[in-house]
């Protein structure tokens, strides 16, 4: 499957909801919970699937013996234990995705091929179900989690379903609540799902992911206070330098997904103790003039250039 970035897979699976939404459907946000993912990835299957892509041999091979013959060794008081392995594609490694990839990409044909939206991203795996009815969502989606826990099932793996999160995003008034299980287990339907470094809740107003993340600049504001004084400490184009690169990327963070919900919640005044310190001036001086001297955007503005620029490179062939 093509590679895409966290802001990529964040704004189509948003860009679908509200898509529904506009239908006036019901969508149920179902977040799969992989227990271990990366280290139960059974080498058998790995190398199954490699001569399934008709991957070339040469390939095969490395690969093959890269998988074999593999310990896990560990020293502890004084003792040595050691064990042979049979699983496991190490995270963070250069191979471990896309060893990963080749698992998980049978059950994403699965259920494109069944109909079903599934979207993953590393061992973040995603399902959302639309319908005009609960029922009519409830028969579906219980049909796909039992085919996912019976994938999972022959491939080594276990779906957790206590860590399951499912959501109901609508914009009727009035709905009945579906019922959804997975492996005989209740799924407990939340306000809130966490998605790669955002909080998606239930209405999309994205007040919970911004209110995080200037919670985390004024954190990162109150760290720079005790080192940048007004009459000594850091320079101000040093100042200048941390924000653009440390605390505005931390805002910023797949904008495109949440500019909608920007106005409402004043997020520029995050800036103001940055933009105090820039220009040295005393805590009185307004927002509006602070910015002006220090020379700063509104974060605002901000949040809708990078969502801009985002949507243009996108349609960029």
């Amino acid at each position: 499957m093509p590679q895409r970035s966290t802001e990529d897979a964040l704004y189509t699976l948003v860009k679908h909801i509200r898509h529904n939404l506009d239908r006036r459907r019901i969508v149920v946000l179902v977040s799969l919970d992989i227990e271990g993912a990366f280290n139960d990835a059974w080498w058998p299957k790995i190398k199954f699937r490699l001569a399934e892509e008709k991957c070339p041999n040469n390939i095969r091979r490395l690969l093959g013996s890269y998988l074999s013959d593999r310990r896990a060794r560990v020293r502890y008081l004084g003792k040595e234990y050691i064990r042979d392995t049979g699983k496991g594609c190490v995270q963070g490694s250069i191979g471990g995705p896309i060893l990963w990839n080749l698992l998980l990409d049978p059950l994403l044909q699965e259920l494109e091929a069944k109909g079903d939206y599934a979207q993953a991203f590393a061992d973040d795996v995603v399902l959302v179900f639309e319908g005009e009815t609960a029922l009519e969502i409830e028969r579906r989606a219980n049909a796909t989690l039992e085919h996912v826990r019976a994938w999972g099932a022959s491939n080594k793996f276990r779906f957790a379903p206590h860590k399951t999160n499912a959501m109901v995003v609508t914009r009727k008034l009035k709905y009945d609540t579906p019922r959804l299980h997975m492996d005989g287990v209740d799924l407990v339907l939340t306000n809130e799902i966490k998605l790669l470094g955002v909080v998606i809740d239930r209405k999309l107003t994205f007040n919970t992911h911004i209110a995080n993340v200037c919670k985390c600049a004024v954190t990162f504001y109150h760290q720079l206070a005790r080192a940048a004084k007004v009459s000594w400490g850091l320079h101000p184009e040093v100042i200048r330098t941390i924000y653009r690169a440390v605390v505005e990327p931390v805002i910023l963070y797949a904008a495109a997904v949440w500019a909608p919900a920007v106005d409402k919640l004043g997020i520029s005044i995050v800036q103001r103790g940055f933009a105090l310190k820039l220009c040295r001036a005393y805590r009185t001086t307004s927002l509006n003039s602070a910015l002006l001297l220090a020379g700063l955007l509104p974060l605002d503005l901000r949040v809708r250039e990078a969502a801009n620029l985002y949507e243009a490179r996108r349609w960029v062939p």
